[in-house]
């Protein structure tokens, strides 16, 4: 910290607090703690911007979905999803910008002007998609070439609720796999 209390290892950061400071000031969460005048409202995990992820905008018309590979830190109507393996979020944005999870979004949640599904944690968590170590090897790195293609037709033949119920993944002595009697349904 600095003497004037602002980190020093953000540069950018402190130049714009130090532009701001009377304004940043006159917030109740400055007020409330004066001495920590420039801190925010929301919790910042800073090994986050060093990740890579998928970046879900709240609202959007873009069928693409970007995966930042460490340099960005997710804020305020964007929603993420971090993982371990670079090629598996590839394979999982693929899968979300297949019709298959559109289809979904839209019967979950809110559909807004346009037609545009919300991206929202809440609607993310019930979505319906494959175990991806269950995804057969020649369809796992289709996926990743038609997701740097952007070609989304052979996407939708490849995420397919009929196509999808025939995965199944060993794990230990158990088998996971979604019934081929029940396909992917929305609820």
């Amino acid at each position: 910290m600095g003497t004037d209390g602002l980190p020093l290892s953000y540069s950018k950061a402190k130049q714009y607090f130090d532009c701001n400071r009377d304004l940043l000031k006159k917030r109740h969460v400055a007020i409330k703690n004066p001495n920590l005048w420039y801190k925010t409202i929301d919790k910042i995990n800073t090994k986050l911007i060093f990740q890579s992820k998928i970046l879900l905008p709240d609202i959007s018309g873009n069928t693409h979905l970007f995966i930042d590979e460490g340099n960005f830190y997710p804020h305020h109507n964007l929603y993420y999803i971090a993982g371990q393996k670079y090629e598996y979020l590839i394979v999982l944005a693929a899968i979300l910008m297949s019709d298959f999870v559109r289809d979904q979004l839209l019967e979950i949640g809110n559909k807004m002007n346009g037609g545009y599904p919300r991206w929202q944690s809440q609607n993310l968590r019930k979505l319906r998609v494959p175990i991806l170590n269950a995804i057969p090897p020649e369809v796992f790195s289709a996926l990743v070439k038609a997701y740097y293609n952007r070609d989304y037709d052979i996407i939708n033949e490849l995420v397919k609720a009929d196509r999808i119920s025939e995965y199944s993944y060993n794990e230990g002595q158990t088998v996971l796999f979604e019934p081929s009697s029940e396909p992917y349904r929305l609820s």
